[in-house]
């Protein structure tokens, strides 16, 4: 890893940084970044919404993404439609693009220098 990967990596919170390492959860964290960029872009938009995710680990991640931008996350259990806890997540007047974006961060590499995808 060279020195700008681990300045990346310093940058952001451990979790992520772990979450995005494996590659099994990279995508959807990627795809909830994707998520909160687009919100961030519609200023008219003042609340977004994660649906249940299957996980605790998934459900952690759904709040600690947003975070990363400034966001805030609350909890709110949907017991009447049987879905499970939604993820609310809304503007804060500090919320921003982050000086360095998950998606920045480099998937974990084995031994060899090649990507490793399962």
């Amino acid at each position: 890893m060279d020195s700008g990967s681990s300045a990346y990596l310093s940058m952001a919170d451990p979790f992520l940084v772990e979450a995005l390492q494996n590659p099994r959860h990279r995508l959807t964290i990627l795809r909830m970044e994707l998520d909160i960029q687009k919100f961030l872009q519609s200023s008219d938009v003042q609340q977004f919404e994660y649906p249940h995710f299957p996980t605790s680990y998934l459900h952690l991640a759904a709040h600690r993404v947003p975070q990363h931008y400034g966001l805030q996350t609350m909890v709110q259990d949907s017991v009447v439609d049987g879905q499970g806890a939604k993820i609310p997540v809304t503007r804060k007047p500090e919320s921003k693009y982050p000086g360095v974006r998950l998606s920045d961060i480099p998937p974990k590499q084995s031994n060899s220098g090649i990507k490793v995808f399962h």
